[in-house]
Formats: C-alpha cells, sequence, structure tokens
C-alpha cells in the first residue's frame, strides 16, 4: 500500500499530509518547504519554537510530521 502524497490532484482524493517546518535558518527553512512542498505536501513553517507552538494551536486539522532543528532556543527567549 502506497501512503505517498501524490502529485496530481483527484476528485475526491484525501487532503496531502501536513508537515510543520521549524529551523530558525530561513535558507533552510525555505529549501525543506520548496522540496516537501513540490512533492506534494502541504506545508507550514515556523522560524522557531514559540512560532512552531502558536501554528500548532491555532491550525486546523492534522499536523502529521514536526520537522525540526535540533537545536533551537526554548519558547519565549
Amino acid at each position: 500500500m502506497d501512503h505517498s502524497p501524490s502529485n496530481s490532484p483527484s476528485s475526491g482524493a484525501a487532503a496531502p499530509p501536513t508537515i510543520l517546518v521549524v529551523d530558525d535558518e530561513p535558507s533552510i527553512a525555505g529549501l525543506c518547504r520548496a522540496f516537501l512542498q513540490q512533492e506534494g505536501f502541504h506545508v507550514l513553517d515556523a522560524d522557531g519554537s514559540s512560532a512552531a507552538l502558536k501554528i500548532c494551536t491555532r491550525h486546523e486539522g492534522p499536523i502529521d510530521l514536526l520537522l525540526t532543528d535540533l537545536v533551537l532556543p526554548p519558547p519565549g527567549f
């Protein structure tokens, strides 16, 4: 069974998986966003942990994957 997103929309198809990209380096976040969108994913992005927490509380629907920098300042820092 193939669970990869489709690049071509079809009628009645489920929404693509949503990935939250969190990185304080704009070039890395942009590269991740571009690659993931090209592969058909819905991408949310945040420039830090505080922004990511806001997105998580405000986003309607599931966030299927969190892709994050391992070293980020704590929220409110």
